[in-house]
């Protein structure tokens, strides 16, 4: 169970690093004037917001999966985890008599449940971390509260899906759920160096405090 959320921490570094080691090469080229000179001062001079948004999304993407493959790990691994989990699903929606399930049918419950705990959490669409919270109270970890974690992944969550279905235009209900966004409406709010490592510590710190949750719980050492 640990190797799930070890995965998904090794992969955020590397987009993390990523950006780290592109914004160098970018400062070599602009250095040495070479045929990449002028795209490394226009990268630079946006503050590399181009380089960032995609290194940002990568890490969300490998951020998201963590999670899930963590949640899926847990139920396919724990007999009392899976019991608690098909509890939240209709009688006979998946039969607790034919686990351990597959891999992909542990995916599945863990996706569904994301879901159902979007629903059970109060303003469960923008608090990401109590609705990551909620649902593994259900399968008995319980992840404490962190208002700073809580705040920086909602803005994060929100950030991410402004990107992919926006093209990072901040519109005034954006504003509404986080109104750190409110300078930016009708604009797209750059992904200045200060921002993209906010969203890394956001991420990382939830994913510190799932593993701290796991340690503690009847899981610990698995």
């Amino acid at each position: 169970m640990y190797y799930s959320i070890h995965l998904a921490g090794s992969y955020v570094l590397k987009e993390f690093f990523l950006a780290s080691n592109y914004r160098e090469c970018i400062a070599a080229s602009e250095r040495k004037i070479t045929e990449v000179g002028k795209w490394a001062v226009e990268m630079r001079s946006q503050g590399y917001h181009e380089l960032h948004t995609h290194a940002f999304v990568g890490m969300w993407a490998a951020f998201e999966a963590g999670i899930e493959d963590t949640v899926a790990s847990v139920i396919q691994n724990d007999r009392a985890a899976a019991t608690a989990a098909v509890s939240k699903f209709k009688k006979d929606r998946y039969s607790i008599h034919a686990w351990p399930w597959t891999r992909s049918v542990c995916i599945e419950i863990a996706q569904k449940l994301d879901q159902k705990s979007k629903d059970a959490v109060i303003n469960g669409g923008i608090d990401l971390f109590g609705r990551i919270r909620n649902t593994f109270s259900w399968v008995d970890v319980s992840v404490e509260d962190d208002l700073i974690v809580s705040s920086g992944l909602a803005e994060a969550s929100r950030m991410r899906n402004i990107i992919v279905h926006r093209y990072g235009q901040i519109e005034g209900d954006d504003a509404i759920a986080v109104p750190a966004l409110t300078p930016w409406i009708g604009k797209v709010m750059p992904i200045d160096p200060a921002k993209f490592d906010s969203y890394y510590k956001a991420i990382a710190g939830c994913l510190v405090a799932l593993m701290t949750a796991m340690s503690k719980s009847r899981y610990g050492g698995t």
